[in-house]
């Protein structure tokens, strides 16, 4: 019987491989595909794209790991009854469910790899590739990708940019800015400025002015040249915070 199993395992094996490594290389591509149509990929490193597709492989192997199976079994059954074989084993006293047995192991051994691999791979990777997205994000957009009246949060303060244009690779001009701080003791801090600049994690504010107020009065006002945050993008503020690829099942709780 152990030669059975072995000799099921074994016709198994290669359609289980070609089922799962093709269908991966459909979500690359197609992932590939969808980062062409949605960034600007001339400004993006090349090493970046494809870290970004390795790093999404585990999240892709947890759908495609089943279509492997599938493949795999239903392969192999069906050669075996096509060359008679099926018709064989049950000639020398074997019972279908004792054919079928291997198959099913195969099965739960598949599922206890996807586990695994939800489990302890999956969440790593997936914030490795949301960290490099993230990094990269800005370079692959242009100026119609930023929505207008934005809010963000930026270090202490509550920002709100009318309008945000992208002038250079990684340089953005941020028009009508205003800064709100609440520091907590019981005071308001608002900061304006018509026009700004955000390079590579340093916001540069030019003619900015403070207003300080307490309850229902400006206590402070004070002009500044020029006024600067070293903060870098948070793409999570535009997109949401963690995402479930990203967690384990204990963290899901």
């Amino acid at each position: 019987m152990r030669k059975l199993d072995s000799y099921l395992i074994r016709e198994m094996i290669v359609p289980f491989l070609i089922g799962t490594v093709v269908v991966v290389m459909m979500f690359q591509i197609n992932t590939y595909m969808y980062l062409a149509k949605t960034f600007n990929l001339d400004n993006v490193p090349t090493s970046a794209v494809y870290q970004y597709i390795f790093y999404k492989t585990p999240e892709f192997m947890k759908m495609t790991l089943a279509v492997g199976t599938a493949m795999g079994s239903s392969l192999a059954m069906t050669r075996l009854a096509r060359e008679s074989e099926l018709t064989a084993m049950r000639a020398a006293g074997i019972r279908i469910l004792r054919v079928v047995l291997p198959i099913a192991l195969f099965g739960v051994g598949v599922a206890v790899l996807n586990y695994w691999l939800m489990e302890r791979i999956m969440p790593v990777s997936t914030r490795k590739a949301n960290e490099i997205a993230r990094s990269a994000a800005i370079l692959g957009l242009d100026s119609n990708s930023f929505r207008d009246n934005a809010m963000i949060k930026l270090g202490s303060y509550t920002a709100s940019f009318k309008q945000v244009r992208k002038v250079g690779t990684t340089k953005l001009q941020i028009d009508d800015i205003l800064l709100i701080e609440r520091p907590g003791d019981g005071k308001i801090y608002l900061t304006t400025a018509k026009k700004g600049f955000y390079d590579r994690g340093v916001w540069d504010f030019k003619e900015a002015y403070e207003f300080i107020i307490k309850g229902p009065d400006v206590v402070a006002f004070e002009p500044a040249k020029r006024f600067t945050i070293n903060e870098k993008i948070v793409i999570d503020q535009f997109f949401g915070g963690t995402i479930p690829e990203e967690q384990t099942l204990e963290e899901l709780k």
